[in-house]
């Protein structure tokens, strides 16, 4: 309750913020965006490919562009933010499982190549009980970017950087992990680590549709695991294990109006289980699917509300429904 309170008290402020609209002159019109010249006939920036709305005013005619982050609900694009955009993320994150954690992402566009990017995510485990995050950097560069293929290339790197210590308690391992706890599991805590190199691909299949995928291979590295049981003595294994996994992602994107848009997606993360027989730490996969709304609130406010399911939930009460606030601004 206390993340929408301050989710929406952002939306109310928000709100109440008048749209500025750019100053134009006879020949050209300022995108809000990144401030380059266009002509008015154009339904979208020349230079970063924001969207123009049209609003007849009392002075005459003037475009407005709705900003909002280069990714689906928590997917990459092969799109970057602007050169100087400032972007922030608040609410609970579509991809990775986190419960009602209320989580932050931060980014920065690069010469209109490249975006940085700084995170609190959550990294999901058989054992979570809802309470486990990762702080994370990324760098994501825009290869290629074609308007007359309506296509776009990019790559990223995300990075956990430091190792992060994860402690499940007995209480944690009772409610989430009932069948390790009933063979006996009691505690468990390690140190973990992850990067992630991925390719993204951005195509436009029609005037209103955007089809978006990629690949990713992440490097994770855990060591220092306790294993704490009631009826035999507990294990610690000290030496770091190195694991590698591939994972995939896609969404689509169609544009409904001139604030509002359809989006979906599914990816697949790391999914870290204790396997209570071998005493060990096993990697698989989790598959996660979301979908649902974007809409601008403001030109520089969009709020991105849907349903969100993964691969070990068991039925329909399961669902989740997540609300993330998106914020791009301007430093120029």
């Amino acid at each position: 309750m206390k993340t929408l309170f301050v989710m929406f008290a952002i939306m109310a402020l928000a709100l109440n913020t008048n749209v500025t609209l750019m100053a134009q002159d006879n020949d050209s019109v300022l995108c809000s965006v990144c401030q380059q010249p266009n002509e008015p006939k154009n339904n979208f920036c020349t230079s970063c490919g924001a969207k123009f709305v049209a609003l007849t005013t009392a002075e005459g005619f003037r475009h407005v562009s709705y900003r909002q982050p280069a990714r689906l609900f928590s997917i990459p694009t092969a799109l970057v933010l602007p050169e100087l955009q400032f972007g922030i993320t608040l609410g609970n994150s579509f991809g990775l499982e986190v419960g009602e954690s209320f989580l932050g992402t931060i980014g920065l566009g690069i010469g209109d190549i490249a975006e940085i990017e700084l995170s609190t995510s959550g990294l999901i485990t058989g054992l979570a009980a809802g309470t486990t995050s990762m702080r994370t950097a990324g760098l994501k560069m825009k290869f290629l970017e074609s308007e007359e293929l309506g296509l776009a290339v990019g790559a990223s790197l995300r990075s956990s950087n430091d190792r992060e210590r994860e402690n499940r308690t007995e209480r944690i391992l009772a409610a989430a992990a009932p069948d390790d706890y009933a063979m006996g599991l009691r505690g468990l805590n390690y140190e973990s680590r992850i990067t992630t190199l991925s390719l993204s691909v951005s195509k436009e299949v029609r005037e209103e549709t955007t089809l978006h995928a990629g690949l990713g291979y992440s490097d994770i590295r855990y060591r220092d695991v306790n294993s704490f049981f009631i009826d035999r003595p507990s294990i610690f294994s000290p030496s770091e294990e190195r694991r590698g996994q591939w994972q995939a992602f896609g969404g689509a994107v169609i544009v409904m109006g001139e604030r509002t848009k359809i989006m979906g997606e599914v990816q697949s993360f790391p999914f870290f289980k204790y396997s209570v027989n071998r005493g060990e730490i096993r990697l698989s996969h989790m598959y996660v699917a979301a979908a649902g709304v974007r809409f601008s609130i403001s030109q520089s406010w969009s709020l991105d509300s849907g349903v969100r399911y993964q691969s070990n939930f068991i039925g329909l009460a399961d669902t989740q429904i997540r609300i993330t606030l998106n914020g791009v601004f301007s430093l120029r």
